[in-house]
């Protein structure tokens, strides 16, 4: 397991004034905090990378999806292994809780749901 200062927090909103940022060595709180805001606003995205090829990412669902609230994927190593959290509805709770698992050991993050394999 890598250590969590390699961790890597990015984000952006696009909402009237862009915003973003970036947080190398994030928190459980930094994460949170991050991830509450997008779900405020109404676009935008939130990563936690190890590096290029390892990450969680959420977002708001494509304008004109008939549920709103946020998806969630992950990716381990490859393109090959990209995958979106199968759940109808994901509110900023449970985004906050995926990413807190994949904080914790991003190793074990296919066990925190029904994932489902997406083409990259």
């Amino acid at each position: 397991m890598p250590s969590k200062s390699l961790l890597r927090l990015e984000w952006a909103d696009f909402t009237q004034t862009p915003h973003d940022g970036v947080v190398d060595g994030p928190t459980p709180d930094d994460i949170r905090a991050i991830i509450e805001h997008l779900a405020l606003d109404e676009s935008g995205f939130v990563i936690l990378a190890i590096d290029g090829q390892t990450f969680i990412q959420t977002a708001h669902r494509e304008p004109g999806e008939p549920e709103a609230g946020l998806i969630v994927e992950h990716q381990q190593v490859s393109t090959d292994r990209h995958f979106t959290l199968d759940e109808p509805l994901i509110d900023a709770a449970r985004a906050v809780a995926a990413f807190r698992a994949f904080f914790n050991d991003p190793a074990a993050i296919p066990k925190f749901g029904r994932w489902k394999r997406i083409e990259i």
